[in-house]
């Protein structure tokens, strides 16, 4: 081997996110502050509490803390970095001639458990679920089951590419001849540690042997694990990760500088004397994918439809945020949805692709690429088992910035809540008014980027919902 002679070392830091600070409810006490919360560490003789200033500050070795507590604390350290350990405060590195080469971390929430060393004839491979992404000129290795990740400076990315095939240990040997043995086992522990690794063989793979896991594509997965709490992630919820960095995007986005549609004001009272009752509505409610197009959904039917699911009921500003009401809920009353009608057939409005103005209840011409416009057409009457185009799509957008610069960790999957609860209510009133509703599985937001000359990571497409008059025998 060619592997470098010096000095290999385990080290330990706080963890990044972590700071040192004194507790505001005991006087005299330290506690740990970290995004997910806090762990109290009590009132610290002077030698421990400098022990873990040096932890906060860089990777050191145990026995460099050793010699900082002294003999006599010895059990107390250790006592101490088990407390650190079990509240999944404490990052493990391994350095090899003073150069930190990876470093297993604590993501989320969580202690430290060490698996158990597998039989080195039995190979191993990284799991299909692990997604690795550049930080800090370093590589994060992390699967969704677990909330430690593997750290890796640049000499050691060779053996997470010695990991994407199955290999028994001598195996991986062979592949990374220019690490030492103690190296590539270090490392390969610290994987192990992270869930990153699974072992069997082709005919014996745990991910695709039973449905449990072989149902799960890699980004559904992670997107589950990822928005269901903060095991993951070392935010999650309303942290506004950005708030320091942008300002809140305006509730009513700029207006698109094309052609207005007054659309008619629909009388609440009048409808609420003659609607059917909620139950009834609800039991009738079924998707309709045939039009009536001898007689096609009018101007003022859109109108009302749109006004008692979309519209913009009240406005407020709380300190930066501004916030608003639609009659559908929303997380934070951030309300990020836009709906865009795309028309093919509605008297009393010319087709093409139109936006929703929630404020002031009227239409704007949007303005785009017409051959996009008509591909977003096809794409739902396919979606939608349609024999003939649908009369009217509305695509419902998201700007993505009203939500994800307060929530973190879970902002896309509430976003897809929002879109859940626009189907049901566009169901329920378009059902009310005798309407052909259906809610499409899935769209095309890179075609309506194109379409609506938006950007597609800006404000993009979450939902598509079609309507039309329906047909006699519907």
């Amino acid at each position: 081997m060619t592997a470098t002679t010096s000095a290999q070392r385990a080290v330990l830091r706080l963890r990044r996110d972590a700071r040192l600070a004194e507790d505001p409810d005991r006087s005299g006490a330290w506690r740990i502050d970290y995004p997910n919360g806090f762990v109290r560490l009590g009132a610290l003789p002077t030698a421990l509490a400098a022990s873990v200033r040096m932890l906060a500050e860089a990777p050191v070795t145990e026995s460099s803390l050793v010699d900082e507590v002294g003999e006599d604390n010895l059990l107390h350290l250790r006592m101490f970095l088990r407390k650190l350990d079990s509240g999944g405060l404490l990052e493990h590195g391994y350095t090899t001639g003073g150069e930190l080469l990876a470093t297993l971390r604590p993501l989320g929430v969580g202690k430290l458990v060490r698996s158990p060393a597998p039989d080195p004839e039995v190979p191993r491979k990284l799991s299909r679920f692990v997604t690795i992404r550049p930080q800090d000129g370093k590589l994060i290795a992390q699967a969704p089951s677990s909330h430690l990740a593997l750290e890796v400076s640049e000499p050691m990315a060779g053996v997470l590419g010695a990991l994407a095939g199955w290999a028994t240990r001598a195996e991986l040997g062979e592949r990374l001849p220019r690490f030492e043995s103690e190296t590539v086992d270090a490392v390969l522990d610290m994987a192990r540690d992270a869930g990153l690794l699974i072992s069997g063989g082709p005919e014996s793979d745990p991910e695709t042997g039973t449905m449990a896991l072989r149902q799960w594509s890699v980004p559904d997965l992670w997107q589950h694990a990822r928005s269901r709490g903060q095991r993951l992630s070392p935010g999650y919820g309303g942290t506004y990760p950005l708030v320091d960095d942008f300002s809140p995007l305006p509730f009513v986005p700029p207006a698109s500088g094309g052609r207005r549609v007054a659309l008619p004001t629909p009388d609440l009272d009048a409808i609420s004397a003659t609607d059917p009752s909620l139950t009834e509505t609800i039991e009738r409610r079924r998707s309709i994918r045939e039009h009536d197009d001898t007689a096609p959904l009018s101007a003022a039917g859109l109108g009302e439809l749109l006004y008692r699911c979309v519209r913009t009921k009240d406005q407020l500003t709380v300190e930066d945020d501004e916030l608003g009401s639609r009659p559908y809920p929303a997380g934070g009353a951030l309300h990020e949805l836009e709906f865009y009608p795309l028309i093919t057939a509605c008297e009393g409005v010319e087709p093409g692709l139109w936006h929703y103005a929630t404020a002031d209840h009227a239409l704007e011409r949007v303005d785009g690429d017409d051959a996009a416009v008509s591909s977003l057409v096809e794409t739902a009457r396919l979606s939608g088992l349609m024999s003939s185009p649908p009369q009217v799509v509305v695509v419902i957008t998201a700007r993505f910035g009203r939500v994800m610069r307060k929530y973190e960790g879970m902002s896309y999957a509430l976003i897809l809540k929002h879109v859940g609860v626009v189907y049901q209510t566009m169901y329920l009133v378009a059902t009310s008014m005798g309407l052909a509703p259906c809610a499409l599985g899935g769209g095309d937001a890179e075609t309506f980027a194109r379409a609506s000359g938006l950007d597609y990571a800006t404000e993009g497409s979450v939902g598509e919902f079609v309507l039309g008059s329906a047909a006699p025998r519907s």
